[in-house]
């Protein structure tokens, strides 16, 4: 019999895979972000292992694991032709939503050329960004594009994300007119800019737990902060800030769920783990 050990969670820097016997031997896997891709038994934007089962035979699996940001093991025994199907799923929804991004990319892109109109610039580099983060993410970057062993994939990941975050706030200051409309939560927006930018280009340069952290501390903050300009904005009687609400309100809740998720606040389960797909769809 054989069954396929599936830890879906890609941001693992080192896995370890122990499968011991009933006599005493084991077999060891290992896998991670910071091997090479080819050590892999079976290549998988996930973490997969094949065990062999004979027919009242009893196995224990132990798991050792490193990670450079949170810790999630979202473990999975499938048989081989289930875990095949749920994979194809997954890669058919995900190829619809990357779909999705690459459109609406090139769309603004000619949108901006055609009216050289601000907020379509920095919805542009938002949309990058978010396509970068959320593909580095889900394993999808990685599985597709060869890293070695030595590139600095962690730290990439956390400096899209305080880009998507900065983007994400310049776009609402334009759309929202905060430089003019609200002058103090104007300054605070740029701000947290400068914070999360900062906190970026630090984890890209030298990796470090509390740096990784404080990316995630100011995207939160600049999540809250864009719902308070949305909702003042919209309270003051400004349309845009209406529109905004309804748009960006979604999105900034299911950043801030995912956030909660990746402190262990909030359960890990396949609607959490891709609650920012469908906030930002």
């Amino acid at each position: 019999t054989i069954r396929d050990l599936d830890i879906q969670f890609p941001q693992l820097a080192l896995l370890d895979i122990y499968v011991l016997n009933e006599s005493g031997e084991y077999h060891l896997e290992q896998s991670g972000l910071s091997r090479a891709k080819a050590s892999a038994a079976i290549q998988s934007r996930y973490f997969v292992s094949s065990l062999h089962f004979k027919k009242g035979e009893t196995k224990w699996i132990f798991l050792k694991v490193e990670s450079k940001g949170p810790l999630i093991l979202p473990a999975y025994l499938w048989k081989p032709n289930s875990r095949f199907q749920d994979q194809r799923i997954q890669l058919f929804l995900f190829g619809a939503y990357y779909g999705l991004i690459v459109a609406m990319f090139f769309y603004n892109v000619f949108l901006y050329i055609w009216m050289r109109s601000k907020p379509y610039f920095y919805y542009i580099l938002y949309i990058g960004f978010v396509g970068l983060a959320l593909s580095m993410n889900d394993g999808l970057f990685n599985n597709y594009f060869s890293f070695s062993e030595g590139l600095p994939y962690t730290q990439l990941l956390y400096f899209a994300d305080s880009l998507v975050a900065a983007s994400a706030a310049l776009f609402a200051r334009v759309v929202l007119n905060t430089s003019t409309r609200h002058v103090v939560l104007d300054k605070v927006l740029l701000i947290e800019v400068l914070l999360v930018v900062v906190a970026g280009i630090s984890v890209m340069l030298h990796y470090s737990m509390a740096g990784a952290m404080l990316v995630i501390i100011f995207a939160a903050i600049i999540a809250v902060t864009l719902i308070v300009v949305g909702v003042v904005s919209s309270y003051q009687g400004y349309r845009e800030g209406k529109f905004f609400c309804c748009a960006w309100g979604i999105l900034c809740i299911s950043v801030i769920t995912l956030i909660l998720v990746y402190a262990g606040l909030v359960p890990h389960n396949s609607f959490t783990g891709h609650i920012v797909h469908l906030g930002s769809a």
